[in-house]
């Protein structure tokens, strides 16, 4: 299918157009993205360093509350008078009450567990369950085993209170009281309990929205505090595997960008917790997503509108292309009268002037070549009106020669026939090559007339070696050679002049050579001659030198050459080289 020049301008800008606005709106929202998610990190470290404030303010207060237990007197003298036998409900009752006077509404802590590991009974400072006489150490080794939830980086272990009515997720500092008497012996373990529901609803859920999750992660990873119950207690690793590459980072802040997450942490510098944000990246780019789409819609309707300027733009250009390719199509069908119509003065107009300028040569060139032809066919007329008077003449010359042997004159009529022969071939009209032969052939008629004229002045000798006679070089293109020589090369030194002609192969080529003995050319004559600035022109054809180089240029181009050597009293030696062809058309004009 052939599009036009217009449509293809009119896809080439709607394609640029529709590609610049899809890139520029894809950088637009990638950055806008970033920026987004930027902002947004920063908003979420905003609200994770207040959180972490009120959670380091809760640990504290535990964490002190929990010395101050283990190092209270008057507890471990309430300790020491009852002894190793189990409590009473009214002992268990007033150490109760003691242990509740340090609780009040203001105070994030839930309750204390006073563990008595030599009766492994636990009394806690709730009223109504002041005493717990069955006890599953088992199952509450945070509340013996101290030392795995003592910490030197004030670190709270996290735990599940099964001692309370209802089992439930806590924050514990535990400590140990030890005797007076016996400082290596434990009497008691006290512990210090958050409720995990309450440090979540004070600490993580200002912060926690539609998008987004939070946990409270305790230095090995544990899940301590998240808004879904069912995952406190996991690894943070169960939630994201991402999430350990970014809790091993150093620093107190870390960011960490997911394919569909982003997760933010905020380290505690008290306890080592951290807080952990994950929020889906689609779900906070979603309006800006929306956006695209209002974008791309109006960037389409703004293509759109642009195209209507770039089709009448188009339109403006083409014209001029159109009106040039009609009017190349009529002088394709032969109307050279057809002209482009020059519109504009851009390239466009310059081409349609360049067009106009081409047909008119072109119809100034027709008309030469038909006045040429005419003139040629008026010469071929007037040539054939001629041939009357050579028939006449070869007629004449041939009753002549014959008249001469009926009356016993050899000599005379053998001079008549070389005659006849070399004037037919000087004048004959069937073609512009002879072969080497015929060539040589009327090289020796001509010697034949020259000798009865100049009796004994020269000997002439014809050399012609090997195959070379059946190959044709132009006509008459040693005999003008032959006769300078005869007429010029007379010798000052010799009673006789010595003239060589010869025929040889060289490869390819073909090598014609006139050489005689006489007093030759000085060597300014010989420049001259090869510049064809200096003519030797013969007598009986009227063919020159200049003639013979002219028409090796003709046929042969820069295939062939003539060369003079000469120099004064060595005589002159010519050589024609030329190619080798025995078919005569290959270089007919």
């Amino acid at each position: 299918m052939q599009i036009s020049f217009r449509t293809k301008a009119l896809l080439a800008i709607a394609v640029i157009s529709l590609f610049s606005s899809l890139l520029i709106g894809t950088v637009l929202l990638r950055r806008t993205e970033q920026i987004v998610e930027n902002n947004y990190i920063r908003s979420i470290w905003n609200t994770e360093s207040v959180s972490i404030g009120a959670f380091e303010d809760s640990a504290r207060q535990a964490y002190n509350l929990a010395v101050k237990l283990s190092l209270d007197p008057e507890l471990s003298d309430l300790i020491r008078t009852h002894g190793e036998k189990p409590y009473d409900l009214q002992s268990a009752l007033a150490v109760s009450s003691y242990l509740g006077g340090f609780y009040n509404e203001d105070s994030p802590v839930e309750v204390i567990y006073l563990y008595l590991p030599d009766i492994k009974q636990v009394i806690t400072s709730v009223d109504y369950n002041a005493t717990r006489e069955v006890f599953y150490p088992e199952q509450n080794t945070w509340a013996t085993r101290w030392e795995d939830h003592y910490s030197t980086d004030l670190a709270p272990g996290v735990v599940v209170d099964r001692i309370s009515r209802a089992p439930k997720n806590a924050l514990t500092y535990t400590r140990p009281i030890y005797a007076d008497d016996l400082p290596q012996q434990i009497q008691a373990i006290v512990s210090v309990l958050l409720d995990e529901r309450r440090l979540f609803y004070q600490c993580l859920s200002m912060g926690v929205n539609s998008s987004d999750s939070y946990y409270l992660v305790d230095p090995d990873g544990l899940i301590a505090s998240s808004a879904i119950v069912g995952e406190i207690g996991l690894t943070v690793s169960e939630i994201s595997e991402s999430a350990i590459q970014l809790l091993s980072r150093r620093g107190k802040e870390s960011v960490l960008r997911t394919r569909d997450y982003l997760l933010v942490s905020l380290r505690s510098p008290m306890t080592g917790y951290s807080i952990v944000s994950k929020t889906d990246r689609a779900g906070l780019t979603a309006l800006l997503r929306n956006q695209q789409r209002f974008i791309l819609i109006l960037l389409l309707a703004v293509l759109v509108i642009m195209l209507i300027p770039a089709y009448w733009l188009s339109q403006r250009i083409n014209r001029p292309i159109q009106l040039l390719q009609r009017a190349m199509e009529k002088v394709a069908q032969g109307d050279l009268s057809a002209r482009a119509e020059v519109v504009t003065r851009d390239e466009i107009g310059q081409l349609s002037e360049g067009f106009n300028d081409m047909i008119d040569r072109i119809e100034t060139l027709i008309e030469e070549v038909v006045d040429e032809r005419t003139q040629k066919k008026q010469a071929e007329l007037e040539a054939l009106q001629y041939q009357i008077t050579p028939h006449f003449m070869y007629n004449t010359l041939n009753s002549i020669k014959y008249a001469a042997l009926l009356q016993g004159a050899d000599s005379i009529g053998e001079q008549l026939g070389a005659f006849i022969e070399l004037l037919q071939a000087s004048i004959s009209r069937k073609g512009a090559f002879l072969t080497v032969l015929e060539e040589i052939r009327m090289v020796r008629n001509y010697v034949k007339l020259q000798e009865f004229r100049y009796m004994e002045k020269y000997d002439i000798t014809i050399k012609m070696n090997g195959d070379v006679g059946k190959f044709y070089v132009p006509r008459l293109i040693l005999q003008p050679l032959v006769e300078n020589a005869i007429m010029h090369g007379e010798s000052d030194t010799h009673a006789r002049s010595q003239i060589t002609v010869s025929a040889d192969r060289d490869g390819g080529d073909i090598l014609l050579t006139v050489q005689d003995n006489g007093k030759g050319m000085s060597s300014e004559q010989v420049e001259r001659i090869m510049h064809g600035r200096y003519k030797i022109k013969g007598y009986f054809s009227g063919i020159g030198v200049s003639n013979i180089v002219e028409r090796l240029r003709l046929h042969y181009g820069e295939r062939a050459d003539i060369c003079f050597e000469s120099a004064p009293k060595r005589g002159v030696k010519v050589t024609i080289r030329l190619p080798a062809t025995e078919n005569p058309e290959e270089y007919t004009l």
